[in-house]
């Protein structure tokens, strides 16, 4: 979508998300079946116990002003190896369809992991886009209302899991005034 240059709306300020695995956590005495989603700071840490004893994690930063703010909010981890850092800012296309173009899952929208569902969610998105083509290449003189239908259902969608993660996010005080 960058690439094609659509118009992007914003529903938060910049989020990082950092996801690894640690051989231990310090600051805790986890159970092994069990995974726990902790509020830390204005943000939050997300732990599963692996097989072999070691901890996958995921953690929830604010935006990140250098590289050493990520290694100092580990420091609760035993050995941690990042596996992958991405920006998990809010974001939704609008619209989502440019020329012979229809965006579904993450290209589309895209919330922090808390929201859920992801793959659930891409599936979705893809199973109601691959709906929308085949009634645009089937009745090709009602396309335009076809791709406003999806494009108005992916909107409201990603509506009410903002107005979740935000409602969930201030019960639980993080992220108060964070949010564009």
């Amino acid at each position: 979508s960058r690439k094609i240059n659509f118009h992007v709306e914003y529903y938060s300020k910049p989020l990082v998300v950092i996801t690894g695995t640690c051989s231990d956590i310090k600051s805790n005495s986890l159970s092994p079946s069990t995974s726990y989603f902790v509020k830390k700071g204005n943000g939050w840490s997300w732990f599963a116990q692996l097989y072999d004893k070691s901890f996958y994690w995921t953690r929830l930063l604010l935006k990140v002003e250098n590289k050493n703010q990520i290694l100092e909010e580990l420091s609760d981890y035993a050995d941690p190896t990042i596996i992958k850092t991405a920006n998990m800012r809010w974001k939704i296309n609008r619209t989502t369809n440019q020329g012979n173009i229809l965006l579904c899952g993450d290209s589309a929208c895209i919330v922090d992991p808390a929201g859920g569902n992801g793959i659930l969610n891409s599936f979705r998105h893809g199973m109601m886009a691959a709906n929308v083509i085949n009634s645009c290449l089937t009745q090709p003189e009602n396309e335009k209302s076809f791709l406003t239908s999806y494009d108005n259902w992916l909107f409201n969608e990603f509506r009410n899991k903002v107005h979740q993660l935000k409602s969930a996010y201030e019960k639980i005080g993080i992220m108060r005034g964070y949010h564009e």
